[in-house]
């Protein structure tokens, strides 16, 4: 390496690492070969001058020598000569080291440990940025979680629906619940182990509004009707979850996007719903502040269903999850507080076995950040009970009855967001 040539390897720093770091490294390189080139001129513009011997003895007089004398002289006087200029050389040279390369050094002082720092620096990051982030020709873990929230803007329908034991009508009675909307938040969870899927969501809110249809007949068919009563939802609540087990039957990554798979599944769902009616208006008029009828429904069903998610884009996928319903046990807990010919604890119950249901959701995920994404979409549940049976308690006495259907259906959009681990 030459002292007043640039510093081997270091203006090549530059090109080879991009970005401000790069560029710092760069800088602090050039610093350092201008400060060793300024040292190095300061030391020829101030070089050290021979003394002759005359001026190096002044007041002695110099005889001529002969031409042995002056040979073997004008070697003594030259070596004389050359140890005091080289003498007065390192003199000079210290001077103007101390003096004119004072900054310089200073200078170089400075740069080289922050160049060396900043080398280090860009070495190192690489290596950090390496050993954070698995490696590309690593086997991809066993396992993976996924966390989500979800809200539900939902509205339903719950129609119950009885009949008399024998004979007829065969439709006596219907309680049909309209419009009871709520605002459902949700957590849902997978836990993915190889192929298997294990699955998980609970949700639950408030009902916000609706209407009761209260219709009583005499004949077969809803003929002969002889009270009809309409009154206000004023609460209650709902709550479900599910837990199923799935296989995950195909799965493929696009690189840097969101995953492809699709899962066949099997589970178990437990759905309640709460509603209280106010007030009455029709056959006959109630105050909208007096509750006319209390009922509990719950489903606890089976399911078997398919779920996927296909890229559309690196960043966007579509996502369906659909179960089928085929067997489902549904109950209901009715009180009528202000009827005083039946109880009030409850006033009727009933029950159904089979019957069949669907429920589904579909929708948008988009990859906000790296294992981060937001979903939107719609669902639709739907369960129909089988045929079942009614108790009617009374004061004096209990009759049983036919229960024709119990039947629920909820739907609504969606928002959510989900996180992969």
């Amino acid at each position: 390496m030459g002292v007043g040539g640039p510093l081997v390897g270091l203006p090549a720093l530059g090109d080879r690492v991009r970005g401000p770091r790069g560029r710092l490294a760069a800088a602090s390189a050039e610093g350092v070969a201008r400060a060793a080139a300024e040292v190095a001129a300061s030391a020829e513009a101030h070089p050290a001058s021979v003394s002759h011997p005359e001026a190096a003895t002044p007041g002695v007089e110099v005889v001529a020598p002969s031409a042995v004398t002056k040979a073997s002289g004008g070697r003594a006087a030259r070596n004389v000569g050359s140890q005091q200029g080289s003498a007065e050389l390192r003199t000079r040279d210290a001077a103007t080291k101390t003096s004119a390369g004072k900054g310089s050094v200073r200078r170089v002082g400075l740069l080289t440990p922050l160049a060396l720092v900043v080398l280090v620096a860009i070495l190192a990051a690489p290596v950090s940025r390496a050993s954070a982030q698995p490696s590309s020709t690593g086997a991809p873990s066993d396992v993976s979680v996924t966390v989500g929230g979800r809200t539900v803007f939902t509205s339903g329908f719950t129609k119950w629906s009885t009949g008399a034991q024998s004979g007829g009508p065969n439709i006596l009675s219907e309680l049909t619940w309209r419009g009871v909307d709520a605002v459902v938040p949700e957590v849902n969870a997978e836990v993915v182990w190889k192929r298997l899927v294990l699955l998980g969501a609970f949700g639950g809110g408030f009902i916000r509004d609706g209407v009761l249809n209260d219709d009583d007949f005499l004949g077969n068919d809803r003929q002969g009707r002889f009270s009809h009563t309409r009154s206000s939802v004023g609460g209650d609540g709902l709550f479900y979850g599910s837990v199923d087990l799935g296989f995950r039957a195909f799965s493929w990554t696009a690189t840097g996007g969101l995953p492809g798979y699709v899962d066949a599944f099997a589970g178990f769902q437990y759905w309640q719903e709460n509603y209280d009616a106010f007030g009455a208006t029709g056959t006959f008029g109630i105050s909208p502040s007096t509750s006319v009828i209390r009922e509990e429904f719950t489903w606890k069903s089976l399911r078997v269903g398919v779920r996927g998610q296909v890229p559309i884009t690196p960043r966007l996928a579509a996502r369906i999850n659909a179960a089928a319903v085929p067997w489902t046990r549904a109950e209901v807990v009715d009180v009528h507080p202000l009827r005083t010919d039946v109880r009030h604890d409850p006033s009727f119950t009933g029950s159904a076995d089979g019957g069949i249901g669907v429920q589904a959701d579909g929708g948008l995920a988009f990859m906000l950040r790296p294992r981060l994404a937001l979903e939107a979409g719609f669902r639709y549940w739907r369960i129909d009970s089988g045929t079942g049976t009614e108790t009617a308690r009374g004061v004096t006495v209990t009759t049983h009855e036919r229960v024709n259907e119990i039947r629920i259906e909820r739907y609504g959009p969606f928002v959510g967001v989900t996180y992969r681990f």
